[in-house]
């Protein structure tokens, strides 16, 4: 009967080794998968915070080439209305030319000389001719600074649409990489989840062990004693 009880001793300390081993396997096995998966949503965050700052990059260069090619229409339409200004100013004074041709070949006709009244008409022309010249300038100029002026705003506004979507891409990204930092944190200490989990098992298995036998070995040690 001794030998009997202390081998139930020694097979249950088995049995509780082999419970502790189990379950310290089984809580390592499950802080492994959970360390595989916190890598797996770091990796997935960091990901995303790289795809949401090329997105975002992507988007303020569009803005930055869309208020450019604005810019370029406003400065092709500055460049038009110098050339038809110019024009119209050559025109004024071809016209102009044609009247003081006109007027003197008159005076001439008549048989009086250019001084006294047919000078004051040649001069009055002339003055009318420049005049007409220098408002067709000042029209051409404030049509040109007009055109510019929108090529400055186009680019203007488009730098500064570009720059909010480059803070948004930044505080995307920081968002993502926060989330990657606790997912990795998480990871981590899963990973060290895995060793303790283990190793209490092995501890537990060992202890269970030498709890049984000496049981057992007091057993039969010390038998005890029938009346």
């Amino acid at each position: 009967m001794v030998y009997v009880a202390a081998g139930a001793m020694i097979v249950g300390a088995l049995v509780s080794a082999y419970a502790a081993y189990s379950q310290g396997q089984a809580q390592s096995n499950q802080a492994r998968a959970a360390a595989i998966a916190a890598q797996s949503q770091a990796a997935y965050q960091r990901q995303m915070g790289d795809y949401a700052l090329a997105s975002y990059q992507a988007q303020a260069a569009n803005a930055r080439a869309a208020g450019e090619a604005q810019a370029a229409q406003f400065e092709a339409q500055a460049k038009a209305a110098q050339t038809a200004g110019d024009l119209r100013v050559a025109d004024t004074y071809k016209a102009g030319e044609r009247l003081q041709s006109t007027a003197r070949a008159s005076i001439a006709k008549a048989g009086v000389d250019t001084t006294g009244s047919p000078l004051d008409v040649l001069l009055e022309n002339a003055a009318a001719i420049e005049e007409e010249a220098e408002r067709l300038r000042y029209a051409t100029a404030v049509d040109v600074a007009s055109a510019k002026g929108g090529a400055g705003y186009a680019r203007g506004q488009a730098e500064l649409d570009a720059q909010g979507i480059e803070r948004e891409s930044v505080m995307r990204q920081f968002g993502f990489n926060a989330a990657a930092a606790g997912y990795g944190q998480e990871a981590a200490f899963q990973f060290g989840n895995v060793g303790r989990y283990r190793t209490a098992g092995y501890v537990g298995a060992g202890s269970s062990i030498l709890s049984g036998f000496g049981a057992g070995a007091n057993a039969l040690r010390y038998p005890s004693v029938r009346a």
